[in-house]
């Protein structure tokens, strides 16, 4: 399928698959890391804290660009 018979979304979604796959092996490691060793101090327990939070953040700005580019917006 070239690029102009691709929809936005799915040329969207071609650009953004690696990024978002390595930013959720990112956010797997920042989330476990704190349960996996209790004994992590405090200011590391609060950057992998905003770490995941802010992979949250891009998770959700790439759901809404998908349904901003989407062509069927009832379908979303």
């Amino acid at each position: 399928m070239t690029a102009m018979t691709m929809s936005r979304v799915e040329q969207w979604e071609r650009r953004s698959e690696v990024p978002l796959l390595l930013l959720a092996v990112a956010f797997l490691i920042a989330y476990v890391w704190p349960v996996l060793d209790p004994e992590l101090p405090g200011d590391a327990r609060s950057f992998h804290g905003v770490v995941s939070w802010t992979f949250w953040a891009a998770f959700a700005l790439d759901f809404a660009i998908r349904i901003a580019l989407s062509d069927r917006l009832r379908h979303w």
